[in-house]
């Protein structure tokens, strides 16, 4: 097949190569004239610059045209010599030759009429000046002459050049278009011994991609190609075959098994991972502007170690509220962020809450998550003794029970309804892990936050629970492992 556009393909690059050429060949033609245009322009420039500099000089004979002068004259004796005044015969050639002895002459004359201005000798220069302005008329009509001169010997060139290159190609256009008349019929010829094999293996393939396997041979007797390919289709489709059966096979074995097991993993893993990072906790501005207006006060009226210890705790707090969410931490640091936390509060309000623990100190190394006791007890006192007219207290309460670590905050708030405790919990079972922000709360971590990261950090049910009565107060009672995760 590819023998058969071989002639076709060379005419085509034989073609290319030569327009190719013409056009190299037309661009440097073109180069040529502009540059001798260029040329030309430059000369006419620098004799304009000579004559403006000589006559300046001439009336007021100033250093600074003479100097003008000088390196005019210069560049133009400069490129006189560059002119080509080689001996021969055609018409462009002694143009060219006759425009460099204008060119000396106007030079000479110009040279002539500013040493007799320096001399002092006015009927010289006026003289020589005169024969300058002569010359120098001269050299542009010749310019102009050798610029027609040219642009007619180029045009004549192209014309020529143009008829060969339109010849040329009318005879590859035509040669390329007899060579496609005969590849044409080779290729309706070949392709109806092509088409019948290949529709057939077209035909099984496509039954091949809608899963049937159980076809039959595709080998076609052809001697060429397509023999070749059929036979390496069959082979595939058998080995094909062949593994699908090994696949089912194994597949039936551990299909159920592999796929209950990942889909449990996965549904872990994502509860777990979306439970533990749903929140960063995050300091509310108005708890930030409140605490530091009271450390403003005390600085006013008290001495700076109160308010310097004020200060301290509240950076100790900020420190632990912005640090990630999903970082285990032990009871004693939990514990240290309360006192942290109910300090500030103290400072802030007085003696409205006393705080006390009593923590056994084997039980403070239990690991836990964090910011689990300083939501707590926000709400013990927003919810509890806020509500509650007078001071009230708060206790923390850590010990040991067997192989668990339990934690107790109790409060003499108002309390609640025993099913709206239960609500609490039972809510933290099916919800987000993140409740809105109540007013006075500091980091935006409600209780079914709290409840939902215990239940899946302890893997425990009972991990925290909520006993409470109207007019009686609240305990929280949270469960934890000695070691932390089992």
């Amino acid at each position: 097949m590819l023998l058969a556009f071989l002639p076709a393909i060379l005419v085509m690059a034989l073609c290319s190569l030569f327009s190719y050429a013409a056009s190299m060949l037309y661009l440097r033609e073109t180069d040529r004239i502009i540059a001798g245009s260029t040329f030309l322009a430059g000369l006419v420039e620098n004799v304009d610059r000579v004559a403006v500099s000589l006559e300046g000089y001439l009336v007021t004979r100033r250093f600074e045209s003479l100097n003008a002068y000088l390196q005019a004259s210069y560049e133009l004796r400069g490129k006189a010599r560059g002119i080509d005044r080689s001996r021969s015969y055609d018409e462009g050639s002694i143009m060219l030759e006759d425009l460099g002895n204008l060119i000396d002459s106007y030079l000479a004359s110009c040279d002539a009429s500013m040493n007799a201005r320096r001399q002092r000798d006015i009927p010289s220069y006026i003289a020589s000046y005169r024969e300058a302005g002569k010359i120098g008329a001269w050299i542009d009509r010749d310019i102009d002459r050798y610029n027609r001169h040219q642009l007619g010997e180029q045009s004549v060139r192209y014309s020529r050049l143009s008829s060969r290159i339109a010849a040329a190609q009318l005879a590859a256009l035509l040669l390329i278009a007899v060579i496609s008349i005969l590849d044409l019929g080779f290729v309706v010829l070949t392709s109806r011994r092509m088409t019948g094999p290949i529709m057939r293996l077209a035909e099984l393939a496509d039954r091949v991609s809608q899963g049937d396997f159980d076809v039959g041979p595709m080998r076609e007797a052809t001697g060429d190609e397509i023999e070749t390919l059929s036979g390496s289709i069959d082979r595939m489709v058998a080995n094909m075959r062949s593994y699908l059966v090994e696949l089912r096979e194994k597949s039936a074995l551990q299909e159920k098994l592999k796929e209950e097991e990942m889909r449990s993993l996965k549904m872990a893993g994502l509860l777990r991972e979306a439970e533990l990072h749903a929140l960063q906790s995050q300091i509310n501005p108005h708890f930030i502007f409140n605490t530091i207006n009271a450390g403003v006060q005390l600085a006013m009226f008290e001495n700076a170690s109160r308010t310097g210890r004020f200060m301290d705790e509240l950076a100790r707090l900020l420190r632990y509220n912005l640090r990630s969410l999903d970082e285990d931490v032990e009871l004693r640091d939990e514990l240290d962020n309360a006192r942290n936390y109910l300090s500030i509060l103290g400072t802030r309000f007085g003696d409205r809450v006393d705080y006390r623990e009593s923590v056994d100190e084997d039980a403070l190394d239990a690991a836990m998550p964090r910011m689990i006791l300083q939501p707590v007890l926000e709400n013990a006192y927003i919810h509890g003794i806020g509500q509650r007219d007078g001071a009230g207290a708060i206790e923390v309460a850590a010990r040991r029970e067997g192989p668990l670590v339990v934690v107790t905050i109790r409060d003499d708030g108002v309390g609640m309804s025993p099913p709206k405790a239960a609500a609490i919990l039972e809510a933290a079972v099916p919800g987000p892990v993140s409740s809105p922000r109540a007013a006075g709360h500091t980091t935006g971590i409600g209780m079914p936050n709290v409840a939902s990261r215990l239940r899946l950090f302890t893997g425990r049910e009972d991990a925290i629970a909520v006993e409470s009565e109207e007019g009686r107060g609240t305990t929280v009672t949270i469960r934890l492992d000695r070691r932390g995760r089992g």
